[in-house]
């Protein structure tokens, strides 16, 4: 899969996350995709999957869907805790 910030489809794009996001991008008129894997801020791996639909303006989906993955990106999760018994 292309890495982000160096080859592929997403040479250009989420550079300032070059290394933590591999993804396969998806392009149709006004219909854009991402799936793939990003390493949170707190290193643990995460999967995601983002279609915009109709989206009128043609590089705001991409740019909307570049904001979610660095928002993963830069997320940290609590660890899980144990259920209450």
């Amino acid at each position: 899969m292309p890495i982000a910030g160096t080859d592929g489809t997403l040479v250009g794009r989420l550079q300032e996350h070059s290394g933590k996001v591999q993804a396969k991008t998806g392009l149709l008129t006004y219909d854009n995709a991402l799936s793939g894997f990003v390493i949170g801020g707190d290193g643990q791996i995460l999967a995601f999957s983002i279609i915009s639909n109709d989206f009128v303006g043609k590089p705001g989906g991409m740019r909307l869907i570049d904001r979610i993955v660095s928002v993963l990106a830069e997320s940290k999760n609590p660890p899980p805790t144990s259920p209450a018994r």
